[in-house]
């Protein structure tokens, strides 16, 4: 793939019931995405959900971006953007390989916040998960949701996931 580590990660938006067409796009064209998806049990069966229908997140430079998105179907993918700075909606990739590396697990105490809903949202101290498990070297804001202590990765005004109960002992403060 083309992309290195300096490239950050953008937001892209697109019409939601375009998303498979838009995936298979991007990875034939070797751009590396990632949506998040949540895991609904119902009737003993798991069905796989996507927490921000019709938006995905990309790691590639920003000219390649705009040179694949001016190939796919018309104007339909478009990047989301800061309203205060007129930007494109970046992550480094450090933030975005925590929020992957939590948002992937298929665990019960993994929670996806709307993160436009966290107006009044108290922060928390930004630490790391020493512990082994899954979450080991995770970074993120640790603090209580709904009643557990967990290490919280936000991604901007769009979604934040909350690991499962992290015990004070096994965090470092940053």
């Amino acid at each position: 793939m083309s992309q290195t580590a300096q490239n950050p990660w953008y937001a892209l938006r697109f019409p939601s019931q375009d998303f498979q067409k838009v995936v298979l796009f991007l990875n034939q064209n070797g751009v590396a995405c990632f949506a998040p998806v949540s895991f609904i049990v119902e009737n003993n069966v798991t069905k796989r959900e996507q927490v921000l229908p019709g938006h995905i997140f990309v790691h590639e430079s920003l000219e390649r971006l705009d040179e694949v998105k001016r190939e796919y179907d018309g104007d339909k993918l478009k990047y989301i953007m800061n309203p205060s700075s007129g930007k494109q909606v970046q992550f480094d990739d450090h933030t975005m390989q925590c929020f992957i590396k939590v948002a992937e697990q298929h665990h019960e105490g993994i929670s996806f916040l709307d993160a436009r809903r966290e107006i009044n949202v108290k922060h928390g101290p930004m630490v790391r998960v020493v512990s082994d498990g899954p979450f080991k070297g995770v970074e993120g804001e640790y603090l209580r949701v709904r009643s557990n202590r967990c290490v919280v990765v936000r991604l901007g005004g769009l979604v934040t996931v909350a690991t499962g109960f992290i015990k004070p002992d096994e965090v470092e403060q940053l």
